[in-house]
Parts: structure tokens; C-alpha cells; sequence
């Protein structure tokens, strides 16, 4: 067999080859989805009604702050005059233990607190 004889057929058979992967792939690579290669228009799958969208979901509650009447002196003879009342000088150190586990939202009050720095 010679040379020139085996490239005879090589053309057509790309030819063939391309054909097919083109066809296998769905097309000529047109931009519009909405014709097909023989020119007559793609069908398209029907469509149901526009459906109104759901109401947005509610925020979320507050919880009522839990009211703590008070506090537990954590020191003696610091700042800390009661459970619920600052001496007026000095560090005052007070605790709530959260027996809950949970994070809790409270609401307290220390009297006598004027113009002091608080950390909670």
C-alpha cells in the first residue's frame, strides 16, 4: 500500500468523524437555544404559572430580659456595698451564675454609680 494511497480517504473520513461529533454534541454551535441547525424552532418545555413569593419570614422575637433584683458580692470589703449597691470608691465586684447553661438576657441596676467605668 503506498503512501498516496492512504491519504486519499484521510479527508472524508475527518469529514465523517467531525460530522458525527458535531451531531452527537446537538449541533452547529448556534448562540440562540431557540432554533435548532435545520432552522425550525427548538420546543419548549411549558410553563406553569408565575407563583407569588412567600411572605419573608418574621424576625426574630426579643426575649423579655430577665430582671435581676441582685447581684452576688463577689468580694469583701472591696467597692461592693450590697448586692445591688456600689460604696462609692473602690473596685466593686459583683456575679450572676447562669445556672441554664443557656445564654440568658438579664436586666440589672447598681446604685450609687456615678460617672464610674462598668464592665460587664
Amino acid at each position: 500500500m503506498s503512501s498516496i494511497g492512504s491519504r486519499s480517504y484521510l479527508g472524508p473520513l475527518a469529514s465523517i468523524l467531525a460530522a458525527a461529533a458535531l451531531a452527537a454534541c446537538g449541533g452547529g454551535g448556534g448562540d440562540s437555544p431557540s432554533a435548532s441547525a435545520s432552522g425550525t424552532p427548538a420546543a419548549t418545555a411549558p410553563t406553569t404559572p408565575a407563583q407569588p413569593d412567600p411572605a419573608p419570614p418574621a424576625p426574630p422575637q426579643a426575649s423579655t430580659p430577665l430582671v435581676i433584683t441582685g447581684l452576688d458580692q463577689a468580694c469583701t470589703g472591696c467597692g461592693a456595698a450590697t448586692p445591688a449597691s456600689y460604696a462609692g470608691s473602690g473596685v466593686g465586684i459583683w456575679t450572676r451564675a447562669n445556672g441554664t447553661g443557656a445564654a440568658a438576657d438579664v436586666q440589672f441596676s447598681i446604685a450609687g454609680l456615678s460617672g464610674q467605668s462598668v464592665s460587664l
